[in-house]
């Protein structure tokens, strides 16, 4: 498999004036070739010119419209806009609003990749179409800083409706491929907290809740029920200022989430992959001014390998009929880094 990639942009940023602008092309193209890919060879490109404008009538207050025009040597793309608000009323709140129109081609994994093992059985899907989306949020941020402490506060909700969406399901047996979902909306709400103790010790909290509906088509999305799934996450930075080390604990919740299965009669089945945790470990120890760093830690102490999955026929890298795929357990690790940056 092989990707280029090629971005180039222009930009007036200047502080003085209400009205600045950024511009560019974004290219990429894709092949891949090999017993596992249809016909031996295939590739996609993808081309685009880019614009967005950022108007700034007072201090307090901008509106960043954009848009995209894109080439897709396989898709019939079309022109992908956006537009951002942002207002801070005040030093320590800032409030947002985003619209964005989306487009997204298969990948050429999801096209013609034929991965069949002992242990696979997923084939790529030439007659996927592409995805088309419409995608809103709205976000609110508080922050005050108190002497030596920090507080940051953000919350926002999102709503994305989804043409064509791509998700990977089974297709008989243990055989699994990728398909095309009429309709997909998922809908939800976040808020993210997190408070710093200069210079030792910062912590950070998360909550999340999303609501997902499928459907093969707009008519029957109106009548889809959400299923609904809530994550939640922690964090512990402490820092060692004198000895040039940080120790961090980072824990996620995930909670039961639905799990999709396409029917032959333009049906759609949901099971659940139930709940499950992991948490991480990392030390890091800097050097020679902050030149040279080295972390050691253990990834998912829990050693979560499988959960189990009810109503479902199991993961797409195992034959199992009960359960699902997580991860492949608990995993240690070393890292050495070499900053160049002379100021940091």
């Amino acid at each position: 498999m092989d990707n280029y990639l090629f971005r180039s942009w222009y930009n007036q940023d200047n502080k003085f004036r209400k009205l600045n602008y950024q511009a560019g092309v974004d290219l990429n193209l894709e092949s891949g070739s090999g017993k596992r890919i249809l016909d031996g060879k295939q590739q996609i490109g993808d081309y685009a010119a880019f614009v967005s404008l950022k108007y700034e009538p007072f201090k307090s207050f901008s509106l960043q419209p954009g848009a995209r025009f894109v080439y897709n040597t396989r898709y019939n793309a079309p022109l992908v806009y956006s537009l951002n608000a942002r207002w801070n009323p005040a030093g320590k709140w800032t409030l947002r609003g985003t619209y964005a129109r989306g487009f997204k081609s298969p990948a050429l994994k999801e096209l013609y990749l034929y991965f069949v093992d002992i242990n696979h059985n997923v084939r790529g899907n030439p007659l996927l179409k592409a995805e088309y989306s419409n995608n809103y949020n709205l976000s609110g941020q508080f922050n005050q800083e108190t002497g030596k402490s920090f507080i940051n506060l953000e919350a926002g909700l999102f709503y994305n409706n989804i043409d064509n969406n791509i998700t990977l399901a089974p297709n008989g047996g243990d055989l699994y491929t990728y398909v095309n979902i009429g309709k997909y909306i998922s809908r939800g709400a976040q808020i993210d907290a997190s408070w710093s103790y200069y210079p030792s010790l910062t912590l950070k909290a998360g909550f999340s809740q999303t609501g997902q509906s499928f459907a093969f088509d707009a008519s029957g999305i109106r009548t889809a029920s959400a299923y609904w799934n809530s994550d939640l996450t922690g964090n512990i930075e402490y820092r060692l200022g004198k000895y040039n080390t940080s120790l961090s604990v980072f824990y996620k919740y995930s909670g039961r989430a639905p799990q999709v299965v396409p029917n032959d009669d333009r049906t759609i089945s949901v099971g659940w992959v139930s709940e499950f945790h992991t948490l991480d470990i990392t030390c890091m120890k800097s050097f020679l001014r902050n030149h040279f760093s080295i972390s050691a830690g253990e990834k998912n102490l829990f050693n979560v390998k499988t959960v189990a999955a009810v109503g479902a026929q199991g993961g797409a890298h195992s034959s199992g009929t009960d359960s699902a795929n997580i991860a492949w357990g608990r995993t240690f690790f070393v890292k050495l880094a070499y900053n160049f940056n002379k100021y940091k």
